[in-house]
């Protein structure tokens, strides 16, 4: 399977919520997952970001929902 996520820090990607979509992103995700407590963010593009419950660390950047859904489907 061809990965269709980006890792990235999680300070890239609230830097680039803030910019480029005006997400604030103490207030504005989508929800947080389950197992983790994970933030999801659904860009209008499609793409869907997560980032980790303490905003640190590494988070993801994925080129669309069903890329995000097989993931977590797969437990990765």
């Amino acid at each position: 399977m061809q990965d269709c996520f980006q890792i990235k820090t999680s300070q890239e990607l609230i830097d680039y919520l803030r910019t480029n979509e005006g997400i604030d992103v103490y207030d504005d995700f989508g929800y947080q997952l389950q197992t983790n407590y994970g933030f999801v963010y659904n860009l209008k593009s499609g793409q869907v970001i997560f980032l980790p419950n303490n905003f640190r660390g590494d988070g993801l950047i994925f080129q669309d929902e069903k890329c995000f859904n097989q993931i977590v489907a797969d437990d990765r």
